[in-house]
């Protein structure tokens, strides 16, 4: 536009110029007033200022679209953040129980037979109720990657089936325990979802819960600013 602008300028001076005549002098002449010059000069003023202002209006614009997409970029990165916060937790108090519950019942209290002792079940219990307060948290996370812009548009369908296998795989666990791990006598054979869990090498841990985060933890992390 500048070039434009430039180029429009120096025809205008060197159709106010005559030969031999400074722009003042060429003014004043009354005779320029009406030649087709003049009407050249009148067009070209015209247009120079059309230009001019059509330069600061689109400035203008310009400057109002940017300031309002770099405020929505702004708002979009902000609930990332706020997203991916609420993630990490879950994934790593769930993490931390499973360890506390593979090392007391792998290392310092292994199970001498296939009934629970009443220690073995009390720390059984309040773990698995820990577990249970991670569900809700989830279940709002898939509500807001399915609702939230922000993150709908960087996850879109993938956030279904990366967030439905966490809490499916936390659910199994959980039902798993109010089904057979409160009875009065618990019989920790008949637990088998507990015994994949707490199990180093657990591939349904692995592929149900830890990937689908990593995957998640990737994709958010990925379009931060």
């Amino acid at each position: 536009m500048f070039i434009i602008v430039l180029l429009v300028l120096l025809l205008i001076v060197f159709l106010i110029l005559p030969t031999d005549n400074l722009i003042l002098s060429a003014l004043d002449n009354k005779n320029l007033k009406d030649t087709p010059r003049f009407e050249i000069l009148k067009s070209l003023f015209n247009v120079l200022f059309i230009i001019i202002i059509g330069g600061i209006a689109g400035g203008i614009v310009s400057i109002f679209f940017k300031d309002k997409n770099n405020a929505l970029e702004h708002k979009h990165n902000e609930e990332r953040k706020d997203f991916l916060n609420r993630l990490k937790p879950v994934y790593s108090n769930v993490n931390f129980i499973r360890r506390s519950l593979s090392n007391y019942f792998k290392t310092g209290h292994k199970i001498q037979s296939s009934i629970m002792t009443k220690q073995q079940k009390e720390f059984y219990c309040r773990k698995m109720e820990e577990l249970k307060s991670h569900e809700l948290p989830l279940a709002s996370l898939k509500i807001d990657a399915e609702s939230i812009p922000a993150i709908k548009m960087i996850i879109k369908d993938t956030n279904s089936t990366l967030l439905s296998k966490m809490i499916d795989y936390l659910s199994h666990l959980i039902i798993e325990y109010e089904e057979k791990g409160t009875e009065p006598i618990v019989k920790y054979s008949l637990l088998i979802k507990l015994d994949e869990f707490i199990c180093p090498e657990g591939d349904e841990y692995i592929e149900n819960f830890s990937k689908p985060f990593e995957v998640l933890k990737k994709m958010i992390s990925d379009n931060l600013i």
